[in-house]
């Protein structure tokens, strides 16, 4: 969706712009391209093995990007100490794009353990040796638990019995291992493995809690009128998503954010979670799977209703942004730089 994220975040004269998952430097060098020769790009990966790969990758734009190893929890920590501390114009950044999930390389890297089509150590994590991985969690946490991650993590169908077929086989220390542990239930056709090694993947890296953390400190690193471009490719994280653009546009508690809500408001970038192009899905065929969502960060809107009822938000009290509110996200407003 390379087509889509330069469109939303390069614009009205972005100068600095974040790359939240670098990989391996495609969007990053097409940002860049598209910023100009005077734009700059802070790259950043919790993959320590993608950022390698991205400093190759981006090597001829030179001083223009820096690479840092970050995962969300600690995306603005990291960034706003590079561009003057944020907090008032200019002090922060113009873009964020968070795409969200795993890579095709780290699909391909069977020592990471991400792929149930190569046989490799049962692992899933994206930081090596910081936390517990995919074999700890299926050897040691209890039946209830493992339920609850199949479950709410992966959307895989008969958990239970999952389960217990892994509880049977323990210790588990390899992906195949794993793969027959679940074809032993009728759950070894692709799209099944696929949520199981994804549930695991979500619970090992913490990347639910991570995305909620990542989100809550955009609007400390962006400058007013900036614009993120969050890309989600599971429902667990487009609802996540949703929930944070669709509460804070409308001026909504939010449990996880600080003291329940916003300091800011959000004004979509586009009506709904925009679809690939064919020709992207011709390309890329993680792209079918994504739900973009983005907004641009305002001074503080309120919300009111118009003559017929509709919620309208307002702009700093002195007009209304065009059209009703129609729900949440980024289907709320069109693009329109702040005031």
């Amino acid at each position: 969706m390379v087509r889509e994220v330069i469109q939303h975040l390069v614009a009205g004269g972005a100068r600095i712009v974040v790359d939240a998952t670098v990989g391996s430097g495609g969007h990053a060098a097409a940002l860049l391209d598209a910023l100009g020769p005077e734009g700059r790009l802070i790259g950043l990966d919790r993959d320590a093995r993608a950022l390698e790969r991205a400093q190759e990758y981006l090597a001829r734009f030179g001083e223009r990007v820096i690479l840092r190893q970050s995962n969300f929890r600690s995306m603005a920590e990291v960034v706003l100490p590079l561009v003057g501390g944020g907090g008032t114009p200019r002090g922060g950044v113009d873009g964020v794009l968070m795409d969200l999930g795993v890579s095709s390389e780290q699909l391909d890297q069977p020592d990471a353990g991400f792929s149930y089509r190569v046989d490799g150590p049962l692992s899933l994590a994206m930081e090596p040796g910081g936390h517990p991985d995919a074999a700890d969690l299926v050897n040691e946490l209890p039946e209830m638990e493992l339920i609850r991650i199949f479950g709410e993590y992966g959307d895989v169908r008969r958990p239970r019995a999952l389960v217990r077929s892994i509880l049977a086989r323990r210790p588990l220390v390899t992906t195949f291992e794993l793969v027959r542990a679940a074809s032993s239930v009728g759950a070894g056709r692709p799209e099944e493995l696929s949520r199981i090694f994804q549930a695991l993947r979500i619970a090992v890296n913490d990347e639910f809690d991570s995305l909620r953390a990542g989100l809550a400190g955009l609007e400390a690193m962006l400058n007013p009128g900036g614009r993120a471009v969050v890309i989600a490719y599971h429902s667990g994280e487009d609802r996540i998503v949703k929930q944070f653009f669709t509460p804070v546009t409308l001026g909504k508690p939010l449990p996880w954010l600080p003291g329940g809500g916003s300091a800011h408001r959000w004004i979509g970038l586009s009506r709904g979670a925009q679809k690939p192009t064919g020709d992207e899905v011709t390309v890329n065929v993680r792209s079918p799977e994504a739900r973009p969502w983005g907004g641009v960060v305002s001074k503080r809107l309120g919300v009111g209703r118009d003559n017929a009822g509709r919620a309208v938000v307002h702009r700093n009290e002195r007009g209304v942004a065009k059209g009703p509110v129609r729900g949440g996200g980024a289907d709320v407003l069109g693009p329109r730089d702040p005031t």
